[in-house]
């Protein structure tokens, strides 16, 4: 878990983990949020990894599933920078709850429905057109 592996890297500095949050300019109640249970963003994965000089992914716990364990990450973290509303999208992701993830496939599906149907009925609105056009020239 994140928060042991933390603990651990804090205490052979001879740190708690509050003073090391402080001193790179984290609040202390982020530092609560992972004592129980919470995985860090990014940046602040980043800002943790350099101050223990080891990468991102030593600080993270191998069965962990967090945002930051895909192939590539410095390319999709690029990314996924550069455009705010998928910044805002991913980190959402990253703290939603299973229960979370269930509503947004719920909302997906249906908007996918709804749009199926929206086509559906244009295709056949526009056929309808073409129908009445072709008739209409034949008169």
């Amino acid at each position: 878990m994140f928060w042991d592996k933390y603990e651990t890297l804090c205490s052979a500095h001879s740190m708690t983990p509050y003073t090391v949050a402080v001193a790179l300019g984290i609040s202390s109640s982020c530092v609560h949020k992972w004592r129980h249970g919470a995985i860090p963003r990014y940046q602040t994965l980043e800002k943790l990894a350099s101050f223990f000089n080891i990468t991102v992914t030593e600080l993270l716990d191998d069965n962990e599933f967090t945002c930051s364990r895909f192939e590539g990450t410095e390319q999709l973290y690029t990314a996924i920078i550069s455009r705010p509303e998928l910044t805002a999208l991913f980190n959402a992701a990253c703290a939603a709850t299973a229960q979370d993830v269930r509503k947004v496939i719920r909302y997906l599906n249906d908007r996918n429905l709804d749009r199926a149907k929206r086509k559906q009925y244009m295709q056949t609105y526009k056929a309808n057109l073409a129908k009445r056009d072709k008739e209409d020239g034949e008169k």
